[in-house]
């Protein structure tokens, strides 16, 4: 396995640590984002607002 140096880990990739990983990415902080489920968490998926997270996910993706 590769090692691979980072400044900041964000453990959970539910809302909140989407938007932590995407706003230290966006200053230039080398992240690392680490799930073990899908992305986005349970709220996204089937609860509270999923359409606003998946746009705003998909445009990340988009623009990466």
């Amino acid at each position: 396995m590769k090692n691979r140096n980072f400044e900041l880990m964000v453990i959970g990739g539910g809302a909140a640590g989407l938007v932590a990983s995407v706003a230290a990415g966006a200053i230039g902080v080398k992240t690392a984002l680490v799930e073990k489920n899908r992305l986005g968490g349970e709220c996204s998926w089937t609860g509270c607002i999923p359409s606003k997270t998946l746009i705003s996910l998909g445009n990340l993706i988009y623009k990466a």
